[in-house]
């Protein structure tokens, strides 16, 4: 028997999802859109950050572009001016140094980083760089005295706080300035006075140099003997002749 459906009716759905379905559907679906807002918001966020980012690195790079400018700069400045210098750290390791500094120190660039007590000096003397070193760094009071090479050039050795423009100490630097002329001058005249008291000393009447303010520049010793004086406390004395013959 063949039953019809009148015209019209509806049949019952056998595909839809019940209540339960549904709203499982509707949940994942809003967990769903809750991601991708998620992601889209940490992809802008990440594009701001990769912008930042971007940034700050041009800005590192363009600093030290002028830190290189600056530090090639302070190079050439130093090995212009001929004047040996050597940087040490507060753990007396060499930073730095410029390159008339190799005549006087055996310094090579494999050098940096280094102990000073380490490296050979050319020094005639027993100068020991790291002791005067520690004492700087220890009062922070500059020190120089005179050095001179197995080869007989005379220096001027300083050593003092390497300060930064924050006043901050970073260690020492060590300069030596060649003074060969001036003690080549100082010994001529020495050499000169010398030659000068000799012929002084052989003239048998009493003699005595005084300067443009009348202080007594020498005198030989017929003139010691003559008036009672001692050379120590008439050199640089003003001259002054009474008519007894007493020198004030």
């Amino acid at each position: 028997m063949v039953a019809l459906q009148p015209s019209g009716a509806t049949a019952p759905a056998t595909g839809d999802a019940n209540p339960e379905q549904s709203a499982r559907i509707a949940e994942l679906e809003l967990a769903l859109r809750a991601k991708d807002d998620y992601l889209q918001s940490t992809r802008e966020e990440m594009e701001t950050s990769n912008e930042e980012l971007a940034t700050v690195n041009a800005e590192l790079q363009t600093k030290v572009a002028d830190l290189s400018r600056a530090n090639n700069d302070m190079n050439n400045l130093l090995a212009g001016t001929g004047v040996a210098t050597l940087f040490v750290d507060h753990q007396l390791h060499i930073t730095r140094f410029t390159p008339t500094a190799t005549r006087l120190i055996k310094l090579i660039a494999a050098d940096i980083g280094r102990p000073v007590g380490d490296i050979v000096s050319n020094f005639a003397d027993d100068t020991d760089l790291t002791e005067e070193v520690q004492a700087v760094l220890g009062d922070l009071l500059p020190r120089e005295h005179e050095v001179q090479t197995r080869q007989g050039t005379w220096y001027l050795m300083r050593i003092g706080p390497d300060r930064t423009l924050e006043n901050v100490i970073e260690g020492a630097v060590i300069t030596f300035v060649d003074i060969s002329e001036r003690k080549r001058s100082e010994d001529a005249v020495r050499a000169t006075r010398a030659f000068a008291e000799a012929i002084l000393d052989a003239i048998r009447e009493p003699l005595v140099v005084l300067d443009a303010d009348l202080r007594v520049v020498s005198a030989n010793r017929a003139f010691y003997r003559h008036f009672r004086l001692t050379e120590a406390g008439t050199r640089d004395q003003r001259f002054i002749f009474s008519e007894d013959q007493d020198i004030l």
